[in-house]
């Protein structure tokens, strides 16, 4: 694009944002009138796709064609340093896309649905229960505990540590009950695994709890 045809499409898109009331002024009427005299203009003209639209959709075209070749999705776990960016792209979308009200983030979002070995709903809701766990842990050295979450004077934070600690504790039990047929996901085990002072023992979860206590206590 030569300097003048930029300027001019710079100067077009401010007329564009001024139409739309994205300004603090108004487009005057004089000049909507005019510009829609100009051949082929347009209100909300279609672009085409963008480099960073580009690799977006060669990123999620990759995990479509991984979950045809695998059956399963990336892992970050995985050997393959290509199949671990590729499995932190997905973490990425997993907890950025739901959260996004703009017209993009909710077509990549029924995009990513939509492409086959894409994490289910369920999926992504224990995606983003596990980095909560993982910032609990970074932030307070420990495993989250229950607390008596029904109290009146309980604060947010304890009421999120006792949503947290019971979490937990349905994953030790979803394990504890998995079976041949339906077993507890490795990707999940492996996620888990990682977080500092994590067992899958609620024994063990207990004196430890105990020991940090009384070193506390004699400190």
């Amino acid at each position: 694009m030569d300097p003048l045809e930029a300027r001019l499409s710079e100067w077009a898109h401010e007329q564009r944002r001024l139409y739309r009331g994205q300004r603090s002024q108004s487009l005057r009427p004089d000049r909507k009138v005019a510009l829609e005299t100009v051949e082929g203009w347009e209100w909300n003209p279609r672009r085409g796709p963008s480099p960073r639209s580009d690799h977006w959709e060669n990123q999620r075209a990759a995990v479509e064609r991984h979950f045809a070749e695998h059956g399963r999705y990336p892992r970050l776990t995985a050997d393959d340093p290509h199949e671990r960016r590729l499995a932190g792209w997905v973490k990425n979308q997993v907890e950025r896309l739901p959260s996004r009200d703009d017209e993009l983030g909710r077509s990549r979002y029924d995009a990513v649905l939509a492409t086959p070995g894409w994490p289910s709903r369920r999926e992504q809701t224990w995606l983003q229960m596990i980095q909560l766990l993982e910032q609990f842990v970074d932030t307070h050295g420990r495993l989250p505990r229950r607390t008596p979450a029904r109290t009146a004077d309980v604060s947010d934070d304890d009421r999120h540590e006792h949503m947290l600690s019971m979490w937990c504790a349905n994953q030790r039990r979803f394990e504890r009950i998995a079976t041949a047929d339906k077993p507890y996901p490795e990707e999940r085990r492996a996620r888990l695994d990682r977080v500092a002072g994590w067992s899958w023992s609620k024994r063990v979860v207990r004196v430890r709890r105990v020991k940090r206590s009384v070193i506390s206590y004699a400190a």
